[in-house]
C-alpha cells in the first residue's frame, strides 16, 4: 500500500510537469519551477564549494588583485609617456608584490627590511609602492634588501606637480614633513596641485601618487612645496609593497 500510494504521487508530479510543458499556454509555470529548483541547486553548490574551498578562493583573489595593481602602476606609466614628451622607448618599469619583514631599528620607524625580490642589482635603487601611492625607495645591500621610507634622509626621488608636470625632489623638512624641494622660482604652482612620481630616475614609473601640495615656501633660488595626504611611516609593517624594477 505505502509502495502503491509512492508510486501514484511520483507519477502525478511526472504527469504535472510533462502536462505543463506540453500545453504552451501553461510551459511558463514549468519554466518557474524548474528555474527555481535550478536556482536552489546552483546556489547550494555555491555555498558549498564556498565553504570547503574558502582558503583557496582567498588565495587566488589575493594573488590576483596584487597582479591587477600591478598592471594598474604600469599603465599609469605608459599613461604619463603617453600625454607628455617621455619617450616611448623608453625600458618598460614593471612591479613586483614584496612584503616588508622587521624594521632595522627599534628607534627607527622609516627604515626597513624587506623580503628579497629575485635578480636585484646590488646598491641599485628602487621605488616601493603601496596601496597606488610612493612610500619610500628601496636598495640592495649586502644581500639585504633594504627600504628608507618617506622623510628618511636617503629617501629621494623625482616628482612632478600639477597640470604643467613641474619638477622637483622629494625631500623632508625638520617637522618630518615630506616636501618636493628644488622648484624653478617661475614654476607655476597651486595648492591642492597633485604631486606624482616623473619616472625621469628611473626609481619609479611615471604617474605613481605622493600626495598634494599643501602649502608653498619661497627661497632665495628654489620653491619647495609641502605635501598632505602622503605616506609617512605609521610604525607598521605592510605585507602590500610593490617593488618597482626597469625591465628592457
Amino acid at each position: 500500500m505505502r509502495f502503491y500510494f509512492k508510486f501514484l504521487w511520483l507519477l502525478g508530479v511526472f504527469l504535472i510537469f510533462y502536462f505543463l510543458d506540453f500545453k504552451g499556454s501553461s510551459s511558463y509555470i514549468s519554466d518557474r519551477i524548474k528555474n527555481a529548483l535550478m536556482g536552489a541547486k546552483n546556489s547550494l553548490l555555491d555555498n558549498i564549494q564556498a565553504y570547503f574551498f574558502q582558503a583557496k578562493n582567498i588565495k587566488e583573489f589575493q594573488k590576483e588583485r596584487l597582479i591587477l595593481e600591478a598592471l594598474k602602476l604600469e599603465n599609469a606609466d605608459l599613461k604619463e609617456r603617453l600625454n607628455s614628451v617621455y619617450p616611448l622607448e623608453k625600458p618598460k618599469m614593471v612591479y613586483s608584490p614584496t612584503f616588508m619583514t622587521s624594521f632595522i631599528s627599534l628607534e627607527d620607524t622609516h627604515s626597513v627590511s624587506l623580503n628579497p625580490v629575485m635578480n636585484l642589482e646590488e646598491n641599485k635603487i628602487y621605488g616601493l609602492v603601496s596601496h597606488n601611492q610612493a612610500i619610500g625607495i628601496a636598495v640592495l645591500e649586502k644581500g639585504r634588501l633594504n627600504g628608507f621610507l618617506n622623510a628618511h634622509k636617503r629617501c629621494a626621488y623625482s616628482v612632478m606637480i600639477g597640470k604643467n608636470q613641474v619638477l622637483g625632489f622629494i625631500g623632508s623638512n625638520f617637522k618630518q614633513e615630506l616636501v618636493v624641494d628644488f622648484i624653478v622660482p617661475s614654476a607655476e604652482i597651486n595648492i591642492g596641485d597633485q604631486v606624482l612620481t616623473s619616472g625621469l630616475d628611473g626609481i619609479f614609473g611615471a604617474g605613481v601618487f605622493v600626495g598634494e601640495v599643501s602649502s608653498i615656501e619661497d627661497h632665495y633660488t628654489y620653491k619647495s612645496a609641502v605635501l598632505k595626504n602622503a605616506f609617512l611611516s605609521n610604525a607598521k609593517l605592510l605585507r602590500h609593497v610593490f617593488l618597482s624594477d626597469v625591465k628592457n
